[in-house]
This record gives C-alpha cells, sequence and structure tokens, in this order.
C-alpha cells in the first residue's frame, strides 16, 4: 500500500511532534508500505524530520498560509491524479479540495471549530475552507471525545466518519537541549512549576501568574518557568506583553522564568526538574503536555475541564481556570502534602501507557487500510 501524507503547512510546535511521532510509528510498524510526506521547505521547519527506508520526503516549496489554499486547491489534487496512491493522510487539519483517492483527515485544530476565534482574515478563510470540504475525507479523526462532541455539534451528518485516535506520545531525554537546559534549571530553587504553552488567549496565562502570585508557595519563592518569550525579545507577541505587564504589577517577575519556545529533549528536562506541572488552558484538542509530564513522572494540576478529566483521568487534581483563588489554593494544597505528590506520580506514570506509541499506530494503520479496503469493495 502507498500512503500520502500532507503535512504542509506544519512548521513546529506540537503539531510537529504529533507529526514526527506518527510517522515514525507508522513508518516502523508497517515496514512494507510505501509512505510519501508532503511538507514545507527545509528552512522553513523547526523540527528534524524522520528518516526511513520505506519513506520518501516531498519538499513543496517555502510557503504562506494563502499558497497553502493553491497546494490543497491544485497542486496536491494533481500529484494524487496521477500517483498511485491508495489514500491521503492529512495530518494539518485541511483536507484537498478533491481527490481520486479516500482522505483520512486528522484534526488537530480546535480553532476550526471554535467560533469565539473569528478575529483574523487567516482564520476566517480556514475555517471557511474546512467547512467547504467537509465532505471530502473519508474518515476524520480526532483525539478525544471532546473534539468528537465539538465537531458533531457543528456538523452532525459526519458521525459514522468520525473515529477517535489519541495522539501517541514519545519523550526525548537524549538530545543536547535536554542536558543543556537541565543545567539552567539546578540554578533555581524549589519548589518549581511549569506551563509548558504558547501565549495565545486560550491558554490562560493571566489567570495562572495571578494565582501562582495570591500562593504561599510564591511567597516561599516558589519559580515558575514559561515557555514564552522574555521582555523585550525582539520578535516577542502582545500577548506576551501583557503577561509581562501583569507579572511585573504583581510584583513577581523574579519569580517567574521565560525560557521561550523549547525543543522536545528540554521539554522532558523542564517536567523532570519541576514539582508541579500547572495546565490552566481553557481550550485543547488533546492537550500533549499533560501526557508528556505523566510520562516522566511530574504531577499534574489542570483546568477542571472535560478535555483535561479525558487525558489525566485521577492521575491529576482540577481547579477552576477562571479563579485566581482557586488556583492558589491548588498550588499550595498538592506542594505542601508529600504524599499526595508521591500518589500522583506514580498515577500520572501509570496512565500514561494509555497513549503507548504501538497500540496507537495500530490503530491508525488499522484505520487506513479499512478505508482503502471499503474502496476497493465499492468499486
Amino acid at each position: 500500500m502507498h500512503v500520502f501524507i500532507d503535512a504542509v503547512s506544519i512548521r513546529g510546535g506540537g503539531g510537529a511532534r504529533v507529526l514526527t511521532t506518527m510517522v515514525d510509528g507508522l513508518c516502523q510498524l508497517f515496514e512494507d508500505w510505501r509512505w510519501t510526506l508532503f511538507v514545507n521547505d527545509v528552512e522553513q521547519l523547526d523540527f528534524g524530520l524522520p528518516r526511513h527506508p520505506n519513506l520518501t520526503i516531498s519538499h513543496q516549496g517555502k510557503g504562506s498560509w494563502l499558497g497553502r489554499f493553491d497546494w490543497l486547491g491544485r497542486r496536491l489534487p494533481a500529484l494524487i491524479d496521477k500517483s498511485d496512491c491508495d489514500v491521503l493522510l492529512s495530518l494539518a487539519n485541511l483536507s484537498p479540495l478533491r481527490s481520486k483517492r479516500p482522505v483520512v483527515l486528522f484534526l488537530q485544530q480546535m480553532k476550526l471549530l471554535d467560533d469565539r476565534d473569528v478575529r483574523t482574515l487567516r482564520t476566517r478563510l480556514l475555517r471557511w475552507y474546512f467547512r467547504r470540504t467537509i465532505s471530502v475525507p473519508s474518515r476524520l479523526v480526532v483525539q478525544t471525545e471532546v473534539m468528537r462532541g465539538l465537531l458533531l455539534r457543528a456538523f452532525p451528518k459526519c458521525q459514522q466518519r468520525v473515529a477517535v485516535i489519541p495522539s501517541a506520545v514519545i519523550i526525548d531525554s537524549e538530545a543536547e537541549d535536554g542536558g543543556s537546559i537541565a543545567g539552567t534549571l539546578r540554578q533555581y530553587g524549589k519548589p518549581r512549576l511549569c506551563y509548558v504553552s504558547n501565549a495565545s488567549d486560550h491558554k490562560n496565562h493571566i489567570h495562572l501568574v495571578r494565582g501562582f502570585a495570591a500562593s504561599q508557595a510564591a511567597a516561599r519563592g516558589a519559580v515558575l518557568f514559561l515557555t514564552i518569550a522574555p521582555p523585550m525579545t525582539t520578535g516577542a507577541s502582545s500577548r506576551e506583553a501583557v503577561v509581562h505587564e501583569e507579572m511585573k504589577r504583581l510584583g513577581i517577575e523574579k519569580q517567574v522564568i521565560y525560557l521561550g519556545e523549547i525543543a522536545p529533549a528540554a521539554v522532558t528536562a523542564l517536567h523532570q526538574a519541576s514539582d508541579l506541572m500547572i495546565f490552566p488552558s481553557l481550550l485543547e484538542s488533546f492537550g500533549l503536555p499533560l501526557v508528556e509530564a505523566m510520562m516522566v513522572g511530574c504531577p499534574v494540576a489542570a483546568a477542571d475541564l472535560p478535555y483535561a478529566h479525558e487525558i489525566l483521568g485521577e492521575a491529576g487534581v482540577y481547579f477552576d481556570p477562571r479563579n485566581d483563588q482557586s488556583i492558589a489554593t491548588t498550588i499550595d494544597c498538592v506542594l505542601d502534602d508529600p504524599a499526595l505528590l508521591a500518589a500522583m506520580r506514580q498515577s500520572g506514570l501509570a496512565r500514561s501507557s494509555l497513549f503507548d506509541l504501538k497500540h496507537l499506530t495500530e490503530s491508525f494503520g488499522s484505520l487506513l487500510a479499512t478505508v482503502v479496503a471499503s474502496r476497493e469493495r465499492i468499486r
């Protein structure tokens, strides 16, 4: 079987981690299949590409978000037309405008379904295109039941085509980035808290820093690590500037360490060095850092919202993400209870096995094979 994988427009971050993990797993498990991976040019990628004998990588130029519509509407369908591929696996949230082969669409971006995020022209165009092409995929794959519910609320006729397959997660503790940041982290005292996230509004940094400032842990000198740009950094966003100003207003700027965007190995090192990962995000299609923290035994406190309960289960503790005092109280209750911390570490490690690479890769491969077989029967 020959599988095309569309990853054009994935350039880094969580999407890149999902991409590399999935492609590695699929190529290893299904060695007799051929895989062709479409990506942007190397200089646009903030991650290393998988390498396997049965994997061909095809670079499709530098691209832009407008150029992506040309790729999906013209260039990708043309490549499919003249190829011997059996199925297209789209990992970049959007399917081609048309396809002579079956399409499996992996939907990672919540903003395509969240009506609250309509501020930019780019978002409005992406959402219009998603609605325009929702009938093209043979199957739509989401990572959580929460995401499935949102999708079916918007497109109830898709019910028979939706599958839930969580992302497989692996951690990288061997790369140089992990060792270098570990030394940096050891310069700071304990307790250490962390939050791995960009500065988007729904990531809820403002309530986090207010809750941290109100905690007894902060009063005793706790440190909070954030993966957003430091103040006065070239290219820092307006959202990051708002967080910086709030830190200054609260008088805790010396207790907040800005790491900027960090590599996967550095994420692992950060979780290993932290006493608590606190995750106040208001909206997630999955919540990759929750799993990454559990896998290395880092206790997790998260927003009391369905997505977090689905990933963490009883391994986490929960707070009201819009209530500063709830965040502060949770931080203190967890850090002041060594028995609870130990129990959270053990339950998190046990629960992380649900996101095993081999099991979830088998599920994806089985889905691809089923879609192709169904098309052959129709013929």
